[in-house]
């Protein structure tokens, strides 16, 4: 009798302690298909600080490029005596400086919506990765929560990483990585389709994550609750099923109306991804077209025409300053670059002029060292310096 009564307490303690160390073995794994998009949306949200970052320096490089640009061709102007150069130099100098101040606008701007959308879309990737690495670390033995496949007869645990979960810190490192609208695309979450029950979990009977009872029955979660993980992207319903809502068509009209979490990351990431950095070059010869063809340019030929035809009507102006600046540098601002070479092969020559003349100055300086030195030897040869000392 006693043998019996210790092998009934010894069956009960073995009992509490699997239920309380190991999954429900009477409740299923997640299909495939409801867990490995959120990693996948993981991965993609990652990217947006390192798309934001690299705008963001794209658009600093190019400012800088464009003023360092312009300084030199106001100091070429100063220098230049022919009318025509002049303007030409001061209205390229004018237009990449109105060009690059509106980059330096662009980045202040921008600079919010960058911050913004970095906090937005970690705070996502952080809660979905939670919820992984939750149902992740609930496997032991045979037991799991995430499936490998759709009938989540196996154990999908070692693929996260693989999927998008896992990942490091966004990379600063002035790339713009491509976003993919198979995962993150123009209207909300595409991969996210409506789920209801019985088609979020396969009969696997592998996971006790789902289990629903009164709290004061024990574990689980209660009959009267809908837990959620993932900001809903899992939705624990009364009947031990989990079920969601697609995102995959956000309906609001913009950020302002957004109500949720991920309705703001995808306005945010939109807006990331909107700004325009395409004209953001520094390469020399962009910036010199771009430059002739910016409002500021024309204006600086319109100050140029008024002060050699100071009697010039305004509509003769009108018409006379579009004519010059076409002129100039072509319809296109393809001449632009030509304008440069010139203004180089001035700086070129200037600084060959100024290089000859030191070198003859030098020259000059050594031939009368020279000289002076050779007095010196034949006077005192011949006994005209006195020798001093005793």
């Amino acid at each position: 009798m006693k043998a019996t009564v210790a092998q009934a307490a010894a069956a009960l303690t073995l009992l509490v302690f699997m239920y309380s160390n190991h999954a429900d073995t009477a409740q299923p794994a997640l299909r495939d298909k409801m867990w490995k998009p959120l990693c996948r949306i993981a991965g993609e949200l990652r990217k947006i600080p390192t798309i934001a970052h690299g705008k963001i320096k794209k658009l600093q490089e190019s400012a800088k490029a464009g003023r360092e640009l312009a300084l030199k061709l106001e100091i070429l102007a100063e220098q230049t005596a022919t009318e025509s150069k002049n303007t030409a130099f001061v209205a390229l100098a004018a237009g990449l400086t109105a060009q690059a101040d509106a980059k330096a606008s662009a980045v202040e701007t921008f600079t919010t919506v960058a911050m913004r959308a970095t906090v937005t879309a970690m705070e996502a990737v952080g809660g979905i990765e939670d919820a992984i690495q939750l149902l992740k670390t609930s496997a032991t033995g045979s037991e799991y929560c995430l499936g490998a496949d759709d009938t989540a007869t196996s154990s999908g645990s070692a693929t996260t990483k693989a999927n998008g979960c896992e990942g490091g810190e966004p990379q600063l490192d002035g790339s713009e990585p491509s976003v993919e609208e198979t995962v993150l695309s123009a209207t909300g979450y595409a991969e996210i389709d409506t789920v209801t029950a019985g088609n979020g979990v396969a009969n696997s009977n592998k996971c006790g994550m789902w289990k629903k009872q009164d709290l004061s029955n024990g574990a689980g979660h209660s009959t009267a609750a809908t837990p959620l993980l993932a900001f809903g992207l899992l939705k624990v319903t009364a009947n031990e099923q989990v079920t969601r809502d697609s995102p995959q068509q956000i309906n609001r009209a913009n950020r302002q109306a957004a109500t949720t979490l991920l309705e703001k990351v995808h306005f945010d990431r939109l807006e990331v991804q909107a700004q325009e950095t395409t004209s953001a070059s520094t390469d020399v010869d962009t910036l010199l077209k771009a430059a002739a063809l910016d409002a500021a340019a024309l204006a600086e030929v319109k100050r140029a025409l008024k002060d050699t035809t100071p009697d010039i009507t305004v509509a003769d102006l009108e018409t006379a300053a579009p004519k010059k600046l076409t002129e100039l540098f072509k319809a296109d601002g393809s001449n632009a670059p030509e304008k440069w070479k010139v203004a180089k092969k001035i700086t070129s020559s200037r600084y060959n002029r100024n290089w000859s003349q030191n070198q003859r100055d030098r020259c000059g300086d050594r031939n009368r060292n020279t000289a002076s030195n050779y007095e010196l030897l034949h006077a005192s040869k011949s006994g005209r310096i006195e020798k001093t000392g005793s």
